[in-house]
């Protein structure tokens, strides 16, 4: 008994994010899993940034039902639907790899959300409760003056994905 006390505390303490929504890795182990609901097909494939030499190409973007590793015993953690939320990646490709010189923000109810995203290297992804039928990016641009980068970023294009009926 001491063993499994023991045993399910130090599981517990390996727990770095308590039923923290969690996304499949690629469209296929999604399909497998059987989270998978749809697709978003972009408007326009590709983009060149304004202020700096890089293209960007989107590829189609997928929805999942969002999931979490219900660890409430550590134990037996498991994966578990979040009912009512949505998680939909964005995939992209740059020409610069290894450079962040623009983010990708959605429009969600006509207002630019920057903190409602997370953002890596190769996509962009959101969790939303409502699968509208268009959903729109705001390209933002990194200040190419060195002294002010970030801190006054430009906007750029606004990027359309259509959900596939």
């Amino acid at each position: 008994m001491l063993v499994l006390l023991a045993t399910e505390l130090l599981c517990s303490l390996g727990v770095k994010c308590k039923n923290c929504l969690r996304s499949s890795p690629s469209k296929e182990i999604s399909i497998k899993k059987d989270y998978y609901v749809g697709d978003y097909l972009p408007v326009q494939t590709e983009i060149r940034q304004r202020y700096h030499n890089q293209k960007i190409k989107f590829d189609t973007a997928w929805v999942e039902k969002s999931w979490f590793i219900n660890s409430d015993i550590c134990l037996l953690s498991h994966e578990e639907i979040r009912r009512g939320t949505f998680t939909i990646k964005f995939p992209f490709e740059k020409s610069i790899k290894n450079s962040f010189l623009f983010s990708l923000n959605p429009i969600i109810d006509g207002v630019e959300c920057d903190f409602c995203k997370s953002f890596n290297d190769t996509y962009v992804k959101f969790n939303t409760s409502n699968l509208t039928d268009t959903i729109k990016f705001i390209v933002n641009e990194k200040n190419p003056q060195k002294e002010v980068g970030w801190r006054q970023e430009l906007k750029g294009d606004t990027i359309v994905f259509l959900r596939r009926q």
